[in-house]
């Protein structure tokens, strides 16, 4: 009898409990991401790096955890990093245009006109108002000398 009760809870508390955690994994993932976010807005990236880092050991496949750590690269003038934080987001959710239109800046930079363009048009496939993806398909497009596109 005490197998059998012991059977039931424990497939019970694996049935319930999976999403239970995830749920508060994803928390406290989401927490440390908005500690890193005021980090980052007073400027103080070390930190910023720091809390994201923790967030990325609670939750790898939080891909806001990734974006962050992109944009903050991308603000250090760390590309390589960046490009790298950036599409391991794409991998996690490739509907952020966020991800696309700081990949489209990034090449801009670099002077990877047609990798600028093509991840602004991506951004702007996904959301028609992105700002930065409007400017840097404008910009890159100037660039190109192709001022009818621009």
């Amino acid at each position: 009898m005490k197998l059998l009760v012991l059977s039931i809870l424990t497939a019970l508390f694996f049935s319930i409990a999976p999403g239970r955690v995830n749920s508060e994994i994803t928390h406290n993932a989401k927490y440390y991401n908005s500690r890193a976010i005021k980090c980052a807005e007073k400027e103080d990236f070390a930190d910023a790096i720091e809390y994201l880092n923790k967030a990325k050991e609670i939750d790898p496949k939080y891909e806001y955890t990734y974006l962050n750590l992109g944009i903050i690269y991308r603000k250090k003038g760390d590309d390589d990093l960046a490009i790298e934080n950036l599409k391991k987001a794409e991998e996690l959710n490739p509907n952020l245009p966020e991800i696309y239109s700081n990949l489209g800046a990034i090449f801009e930079k670099k002077g990877d006109h047609a990798a600028s363009i093509e991840y602004s048009q991506r951004a702007l496939g996904i959301k028609q108002e992105a700002p930065e993806s409007i400017y840097n398909l404008g910009y890159t497009y100037l660039l190109e000398k192709d001022q009818a596109a621009a």
